[in-house]
């Protein structure tokens, strides 16, 4: 069984857990899957909107695969859910990454 499908069955057991809905997407986005990766961490912040790492690869993996737009509005979202925790090492962090979206490549 591999990591992505024991991940879907704890999932089964545990659907409120955002870390396992978080590590299943990260291992959607080794495989290149993006959608499936991005829709995990939707997930995950929706069982809990705070959960700010999910927003940082959400918007990592989105600007990997192209898609700056919506990167920066996977960061932006993230940069609001970090000033509601009051987390400014995060806040900060998904500022970067925004401004390095705006840097020619």
């Amino acid at each position: 069984m591999s990591r992505r499908e024991k991940l879907e069955s704890m999932l089964q057991k545990e659907p409120n857990d955002p870390f396992l809905h978080f590590a299943l997407g990260m291992e959607w986005a080794k495989e290149g899957r993006t959608d499936q990766a991005v829709s995990c961490f939707d997930q995950s912040v929706s069982v809990d909107p705070l959960y700010l790492t999910a927003y940082m690869q959400k918007g990592q993996v989105l600007a990997g695969s192209g898609r700056g737009v919506e990167a920066r509005n996977a960061f932006e979202a993230g940069i609001a859910a970090a000033i509601r925790a009051g987390d400014d090492h995060a806040r900060e962090e998904m500022q970067a990454m925004i401004d390095g979206l705006s840097q020619p490549i």
